[in-house]
C-alpha cells in the first residue's frame, strides 16, 4: 500500500501542476483578447477584429477593416494591421487594394492583389498575387518586413502581345471595352513589353481623350503598380 506521506506528495504535485496549466493558459487568451481595433489609417476603434494573431514571443496582431470570401479564400480591403501591445498600425491598404493574409509558423504573411484578366483564362478576370510583405517576431517586439514583388510574369505568345496592341493603338475614346483593355495594357507592361509600358503611360494621347472618373483611377493605379515593379528588380 501507498503510505500517507506518497500520497500527500502526489496530491500536491498535482495541484501545483494544476495552477501551473491554467496560469500558462490564462496569459495566452488574456492576450489574444485584449487586442481590438484602434484608429488607423483605414480602420476604426469600434470595429471588431477580423482577425487576431498571437506570436511566439507572446505579441499579438489585430486585423480589422473589411473582408469578402470569394472562391473560398478571403480578401482583406481597407485594411490596418495593430501591433496590439503598442496600439500602431504595421501595415495598411487601401480600398482599392485586395490582400490575402496567410498565417504559417510564427508569421504573418500579407499577400497583395491585383484584379486582371488573364489570358489563360479566355481573359477572365482573377486576383494575381503581385507583392507580399511578413510580419515577424523580432525579441520582444513584431516587426514588419519591406514589401517585395511577387508577380511571377505570365507566358502570352509575341503575336498575341502585338495582336492586342495593335488593336488598343487603333482604338480611339472610352467604351464599355476600355477597362478591359487598360487592364490588357497594363498586364503586357507588366510582363515586361517596353511598347504597351510606353502606350500605358501614354493612355490619354493612345485613345485620344482626357480620362477621368473610374477609368482615370484605373489608370493612375495601374502607372504606380508598373512603375513599383520595375524600380523594385
Amino acid at each position: 500500500m501507498i503510505n500517507d506521506k506518497v500520497m500527500k506528495a502526489r496530491f500536491l504535485f498535482l495541484i501545483f501542476l494544476s495552477f501551473s496549466l491554467i496560469s500558462c493558459v490564462g496569459k495566452t487568451e488574456n492576450q489574444t483578447d485584449n487586442c481590438k481595433c484602434y484608429q488607423g489609417k483605414w480602420s476604426l476603434p469600434e470595429q471588431t477584429p477580423l482577425l487576431t494573431y498571437q506570436f511566439s514571443n507572446g505579441k499579438s496582431i489585430s486585423v480589422c477593416g473589411y473582408k469578402e470570401v470569394k472562391n473560398k479564400k478571403e480578401i482583406f480591403s481597407e485594411f490596418d494591421i495593430f501591433d496590439c501591445n503598442t496600439e500602431k498600425s504595421l501595415i495598411a491598404h487601401t480600398a482599392l487594394e485586395a490582400c490575402y493574409i496567410e498565417l504559417k509558423e510564427d508569421t504573418v504573411v500579407v499577400q497583395r492583389l491585383y484584379y486582371l484578366p488573364l489570358p489563360s483564362q479566355q481573359w477572365k478576370w482573377s486576383y494575381v498575387p503581385i507583392a507580399e510583405q511578413m510580419l515577424i517576431a523580432d525579441n520582444d517586439t513584431i516587426k514588419a518586413l519591406k514589401e517585395t514583388p511577387k508577380f511571377a510574369t505570365l507566358k502570352i505568345a509575341e503575336k498575341e502581345q502585338d495582336a492586342i496592341l495593335k488593336l488598343l493603338q487603333n482604338k480611339k475614346g472610352i467604351d464599355n471595352e476600355s477597362e478591359t483593355d487598360l487592364a490588357k495594357l497594363q498586364l503586357l507592361a507588366m510582363c515586361g513589353n517596353d511598347t504597351a509600358w510606353k502606350m500605358l503611360q501614354n493612355y490619354e494621347q493612345v485613345v485620344g481623350q482626357k480620362l477621368d472618373g473610374a477609368i482615370k483611377e484605373q489608370w493612375t493605379m495601374a502607372l504606380s503598380t508598373v512603375k513599383w515593379l520595375k524600380n523594385t528588380h
